[in-house]
Protein backbone atom coordinates (compact mmCIF):
# COMPACT_ATOMS: atom_id res chain seq x y z
CA UNK A 1 0.00 0.00 0.00
CA UNK A 2 0.73 3.52 -0.40
CA UNK A 3 1.52 6.63 1.82
CA UNK A 4 -1.71 7.77 3.18
CA UNK A 5 -3.45 10.37 0.62
CA UNK A 6 -2.76 13.60 2.89
CA UNK A 7 -5.55 15.51 1.04
CA UNK A 8 -9.44 15.35 2.62
CA UNK A 9 -10.42 12.39 2.84
CA UNK A 10 -13.70 11.59 0.48
CA UNK A 11 -15.53 9.47 2.93
CA UNK A 12 -18.83 11.10 3.23
CA UNK A 13 -19.93 9.21 6.67
CA UNK A 14 -16.59 10.43 8.29
CA UNK A 15 -17.83 13.83 9.67
CA UNK A 16 -21.34 12.64 10.65
CA UNK A 17 -20.53 10.42 14.07
CA UNK A 18 -21.14 13.78 16.31
CA UNK A 19 -19.23 11.67 18.97
CA UNK A 20 -16.83 14.25 21.30
CA UNK A 21 -13.49 12.90 23.40
CA UNK A 22 -12.67 9.47 21.43
CA UNK A 23 -9.55 8.08 22.46
CA UNK A 24 -7.27 5.26 19.73
CA UNK A 25 -5.90 2.95 22.18
CA UNK A 26 -3.87 1.77 18.83
CA UNK A 27 -2.54 3.37 15.69
CA UNK A 28 0.92 3.23 14.15
CA UNK A 29 1.89 6.59 13.11
CA UNK A 30 5.22 5.72 13.38
CA UNK A 31 4.38 3.29 10.25
CA UNK A 32 6.27 4.80 6.71
CA UNK A 33 3.04 5.25 5.15
CA UNK A 34 2.25 7.93 7.29
CA UNK A 35 5.12 9.67 6.41
CA UNK A 36 4.71 13.52 5.47
CA UNK A 37 0.77 12.83 6.10
CA UNK A 38 0.66 13.41 9.89
CA UNK A 39 -0.81 17.18 9.72
CA UNK A 40 -4.00 16.38 7.41
CA UNK A 41 -4.41 12.96 9.13
CA UNK A 42 -4.56 14.52 12.64
CA UNK A 43 -6.90 17.58 11.77
CA UNK A 44 -8.74 14.92 9.86
CA UNK A 45 -9.24 13.04 13.27
CA UNK A 46 -9.43 16.26 15.61
CA UNK A 47 -12.42 16.75 13.37
CA UNK A 48 -13.91 13.37 13.70
CA UNK A 49 -14.13 13.64 17.20
CA UNK A 50 -10.58 11.96 18.67
CA UNK A 51 -8.42 13.71 21.25
CA UNK A 52 -5.82 10.67 22.17
CA UNK A 53 -4.02 8.42 20.46
CA UNK A 54 -1.97 5.82 21.67
CA UNK A 55 0.98 5.07 19.40
CA UNK A 56 2.70 2.13 20.13
CA UNK A 57 5.81 2.16 18.85
CA UNK A 58 7.54 -1.40 17.88
CA UNK A 59 9.93 -1.29 15.45
CA UNK A 60 13.49 -0.59 17.05
CA UNK A 61 14.60 1.18 13.88
CA UNK A 62 11.78 3.47 13.98
CA UNK A 63 11.59 4.51 17.91
CA UNK A 64 11.94 8.34 18.33
CA UNK A 65 10.38 9.26 14.86
CA UNK A 66 7.28 10.38 16.63
CA UNK A 67 7.20 12.18 19.97
CA UNK A 68 4.87 12.71 22.57
CA UNK A 69 2.81 16.25 21.43
CA UNK A 70 -0.53 17.23 21.20
CA UNK A 71 -1.54 18.66 17.37
CA UNK A 72 -4.37 19.88 15.76
CA UNK A 73 -5.92 19.50 19.44
CA UNK A 74 -5.12 15.49 19.70
CA UNK A 75 -2.25 14.12 21.91
CA UNK A 76 0.03 11.45 21.10
CA UNK A 77 0.30 9.28 24.10
CA UNK A 78 3.59 6.47 23.29
CA UNK A 79 4.65 3.03 23.98
CA UNK A 80 7.69 0.98 22.76
CA UNK A 81 8.65 -2.25 22.30
CA UNK A 82 9.40 -4.77 19.82
CA UNK A 83 6.82 -6.34 17.66
CA UNK A 84 7.40 -10.67 17.35
CA UNK A 85 7.26 -9.44 14.01
CA UNK A 86 11.22 -8.11 14.36
CA UNK A 87 12.63 -10.36 17.13
CA UNK A 88 16.07 -11.26 15.02
CA UNK A 89 19.35 -9.83 16.30
CA UNK A 90 18.27 -8.48 19.59
CA UNK A 91 20.86 -8.08 21.85
CA UNK A 92 21.61 -6.09 25.18
CA UNK A 93 21.94 -2.83 23.70
CA UNK A 94 18.49 -3.29 22.13
CA UNK A 95 17.07 -3.76 25.82
CA UNK A 96 19.14 -1.27 27.30
CA UNK A 97 17.45 1.32 24.48
CA UNK A 98 14.53 0.20 25.15
CA UNK A 99 14.48 0.75 29.07
CA UNK A 100 15.65 4.50 28.26
CA UNK A 101 12.33 5.01 26.27
CA UNK A 102 9.97 3.33 28.86
CA UNK A 103 10.99 5.79 31.26
CA UNK A 104 8.92 8.11 29.37
CA UNK A 105 6.31 5.95 27.90
CA UNK A 106 2.62 5.40 28.89
CA UNK A 107 2.82 1.64 27.85
CA UNK A 108 5.23 -1.38 26.84
CA UNK A 109 3.68 -2.41 23.45
CA UNK A 110 2.95 -3.64 21.24
CA UNK A 111 4.80 -7.34 22.06
CA UNK A 112 3.53 -10.77 21.81
CA UNK A 113 3.72 -14.07 19.91
CA UNK A 114 3.02 -14.52 16.13
CA UNK A 115 2.66 -18.14 15.14
CA UNK A 116 1.63 -17.10 11.64
CA UNK A 117 4.24 -16.75 8.67
CA UNK A 118 5.41 -13.70 9.55
CA UNK A 119 6.49 -14.57 13.41
CA UNK A 120 10.31 -15.35 13.78
CA UNK A 121 11.67 -18.49 15.60
CA UNK A 122 9.07 -19.28 18.01
CA UNK A 123 12.29 -19.87 21.05
CA UNK A 124 13.77 -16.23 20.30
CA UNK A 125 10.09 -14.71 20.26
CA UNK A 126 9.43 -16.35 23.83
CA UNK A 127 12.35 -14.94 25.14
CA UNK A 128 11.89 -11.69 23.90
CA UNK A 129 8.27 -11.32 25.16
CA UNK A 130 9.41 -12.58 28.46
CA UNK A 131 12.39 -9.39 28.53
CA UNK A 132 9.43 -6.92 27.77
CA UNK A 133 7.02 -8.52 30.20
CA UNK A 134 9.91 -8.09 33.34
CA UNK A 135 10.52 -4.55 32.01
CA UNK A 136 6.69 -3.49 32.46
CA UNK A 137 6.97 -5.18 35.53
CA UNK A 138 9.94 -3.22 36.67
CA UNK A 139 8.34 0.30 35.34
CA UNK A 140 5.29 -0.38 36.45
CA UNK A 141 3.86 0.06 33.00
CA UNK A 142 0.77 -1.78 31.27
CA UNK A 143 1.18 -4.08 28.19
CA UNK A 144 0.03 -3.97 24.79
CA UNK A 145 -0.48 -7.51 23.73
CA UNK A 146 -0.16 -9.08 20.21
CA UNK A 147 -1.76 -12.44 19.85
CA UNK A 148 -1.66 -14.07 16.48
CA UNK A 149 -2.89 -17.59 16.78
CA UNK A 150 -1.19 -17.29 20.38
CA UNK A 151 -3.75 -16.69 22.56
CA UNK A 152 -3.54 -19.72 24.98
CA UNK A 153 0.71 -19.76 24.41
CA UNK A 154 0.43 -15.99 25.61
CA UNK A 155 -1.66 -16.09 28.55
CA UNK A 156 0.63 -18.76 30.11
CA UNK A 157 3.29 -16.28 29.68
CA UNK A 158 1.31 -13.29 30.88
CA UNK A 159 -0.15 -14.59 33.98
CA UNK A 160 3.26 -15.52 35.59
CA UNK A 161 3.10 -12.10 36.16
CA UNK A 162 0.16 -11.14 38.04
CA UNK A 163 0.68 -7.44 38.78
CA UNK A 164 0.46 -7.05 35.16
CA UNK A 165 -2.35 -4.78 33.64
CA UNK A 166 -2.65 -4.30 30.25
CA UNK A 167 -4.78 -4.42 26.47
CA UNK A 168 -4.96 -7.16 23.82
CA UNK A 169 -4.84 -5.55 20.89
CA UNK A 170 -7.21 -6.87 18.00
CA UNK A 171 -8.59 -9.59 20.15
CA UNK A 172 -9.96 -12.15 18.44
CA UNK A 173 -10.66 -15.00 20.88
CA UNK A 174 -13.24 -17.17 22.01
CA UNK A 175 -15.71 -16.02 24.89
CA UNK A 176 -13.73 -17.96 27.45
CA UNK A 177 -10.54 -16.40 26.36
CA UNK A 178 -11.56 -13.54 26.80
CA UNK A 179 -13.61 -13.66 30.28
CA UNK A 180 -10.11 -15.30 31.04
CA UNK A 181 -8.06 -11.79 30.22
CA UNK A 182 -10.94 -9.83 31.38
CA UNK A 183 -10.94 -12.08 34.90
CA UNK A 184 -7.33 -10.86 34.80
CA UNK A 185 -8.24 -7.30 34.95
CA UNK A 186 -6.91 -6.93 31.25
CA UNK A 187 -8.76 -5.14 28.52
CA UNK A 188 -9.63 -6.19 24.76
CA UNK A 189 -9.17 -4.46 21.95
CA UNK A 190 -11.68 -3.77 19.52
CA UNK A 191 -10.92 -2.62 15.88
CA UNK A 192 -12.47 -2.31 12.92
CA UNK A 193 -13.08 -6.18 12.48
CA UNK A 194 -16.57 -5.62 14.38
CA UNK A 195 -17.64 -3.25 10.79
CA UNK A 196 -18.00 -6.65 8.76
CA UNK A 197 -21.03 -8.14 8.77
CA UNK A 198 -19.62 -12.18 8.18
CA UNK A 199 -17.74 -12.10 11.65
CA UNK A 200 -21.10 -13.23 13.73
CA UNK A 201 -18.54 -15.33 16.13
CA UNK A 202 -16.76 -12.09 16.90
CA UNK A 203 -20.10 -10.31 17.17
CA UNK A 204 -21.39 -12.65 19.75
CA UNK A 205 -18.24 -12.57 22.32
CA UNK A 206 -17.56 -8.99 22.28
CA UNK A 207 -21.10 -8.19 22.70
CA UNK A 208 -21.10 -10.56 25.52
CA UNK A 209 -18.19 -8.45 27.31
CA UNK A 210 -18.73 -5.87 29.98
CA UNK A 211 -18.15 -2.35 28.22
CA UNK A 212 -15.63 -1.54 30.97
CA UNK A 213 -13.36 -3.91 29.66
CA UNK A 214 -13.25 -2.71 26.14
CA UNK A 215 -11.00 -0.63 24.31
CA UNK A 216 -11.57 1.09 20.67
CA UNK A 217 -8.57 0.88 18.52
CA UNK A 218 -8.12 2.00 14.79
CA UNK A 219 -4.74 -0.02 14.38
CA UNK A 220 -4.26 2.55 11.59
CA UNK A 221 -2.44 2.46 8.67
CA UNK A 222 -4.04 -1.77 8.84
CA UNK A 223 -7.34 -2.66 9.47
CA UNK A 224 -9.73 -0.58 7.99
CA UNK A 225 -13.36 -0.63 7.91
CA UNK A 226 -15.52 -2.64 5.74
CA UNK A 227 -16.65 0.59 3.42
CA UNK A 228 -13.05 1.47 3.25
CA UNK A 229 -11.51 -2.06 2.72
CA UNK A 230 -8.20 -2.02 0.38
CA UNK A 231 -7.21 1.40 1.43
CA UNK A 232 -5.09 2.98 4.08
CA UNK A 233 -6.38 3.54 7.67
CA UNK A 234 -6.57 6.14 9.70
CA UNK A 235 -7.93 7.33 12.98
CA UNK A 236 -10.70 9.40 11.76
CA UNK A 237 -11.81 6.05 10.50
CA UNK A 238 -12.65 4.61 13.75
CA UNK A 239 -15.97 6.70 13.84
CA UNK A 240 -17.55 3.87 11.76
CA UNK A 241 -16.08 0.91 14.15
CA UNK A 242 -18.05 2.82 17.21
CA UNK A 243 -21.48 3.03 14.88
CA UNK A 244 -20.91 -0.99 14.47
CA UNK A 245 -20.00 -1.72 17.99
CA UNK A 246 -23.15 0.43 19.46
CA UNK A 247 -25.19 -1.01 17.20
CA UNK A 248 -24.31 -4.65 18.27
CA UNK A 249 -24.87 -3.64 21.86
CA UNK A 250 -27.42 -1.61 21.19
CA UNK A 251 -26.16 1.42 23.25
CA UNK A 252 -25.44 5.07 22.28
CA UNK A 253 -22.33 5.53 20.57
CA UNK A 254 -21.37 8.72 22.74
CA UNK A 255 -21.98 6.27 25.89
CA UNK A 256 -19.87 4.16 24.37
CA UNK A 257 -17.24 6.33 23.50
CA UNK A 258 -17.16 7.50 27.27
CA UNK A 259 -17.26 4.50 28.48
CA UNK A 260 -14.05 3.52 26.78
CA UNK A 261 -12.47 6.84 27.08
CA UNK A 262 -12.80 5.94 30.99
CA UNK A 263 -11.05 2.46 30.40
CA UNK A 264 -7.88 4.65 28.40
CA UNK A 265 -7.40 6.85 31.30
CA UNK A 266 -7.66 4.21 33.97
CA UNK A 267 -5.31 1.90 31.73
CA UNK A 268 -2.41 4.14 30.37
CA UNK A 269 -2.78 7.28 32.78
CA UNK A 270 -3.71 9.68 29.90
Amino acid sequence: MGEVDAQPLLYPPLLKGGFQGIVDSHCHLDDLRFEGALPSLLHRAGVAGLDHIIVPCSKPDRWGCVSPCETMGVALHLAYAIHPWYCEGINPETYHRLACYLEHAVAVGECGLDLGARGGDLAEQVTLLRNQLILADHFHLPVILHAHKALDMLWGEVRNFPALRGVVHSFSGSFQQAKQWVDHGFYLGVGARVTYANQRRFHAMIAAMPASALLLESDAPDQSPQHWRGKNNEPALIVETIRALAALRNVAGQALVDQCRKNSQELFKI
